[in-house]
């Protein structure tokens, strides 16, 4: 969970984990979402929720995900070929 200003930007992610995998579930509530702290509305900003860390700036959101030689980490393997950034707007 990462904080910028009035705003808690968090993803939920309904997992299955074992010593071999982790595996996301299909959940209506899996994704990216912001909190406003004052109102305590959330707004979802995305169905994406595997994400390794979230940089809130000023009128961006940054969230990476680290990429496995194995997709989706199935086999905690830990052979990382590389990461993925994603930008969303937050103004």
């Amino acid at each position: 969970m990462r904080a910028k200003g009035d705003f808690l930007y968090f993803t939920r992610r309904k997992h299955t984990e074992t010593v071999l995998y982790d595996i996301t579930e299909r959940d209506k509530d899996n994704g990216l979402y912001k909190l406003n702290m004052k109102t305590g509305e959330t707004d979802k900003l995305s169905d994406i929720c595997n994400f390794t860390d979230i940089i809130a700036t000023d009128n961006y959101l940054y969230c990476c995900k680290i990429k496995y030689l194995i997709p989706d980490n199935a086999f905690k393997l830990d052979l990382k070929i590389g990461a993925e950034l994603m930008q969303f707007d937050i103004k």
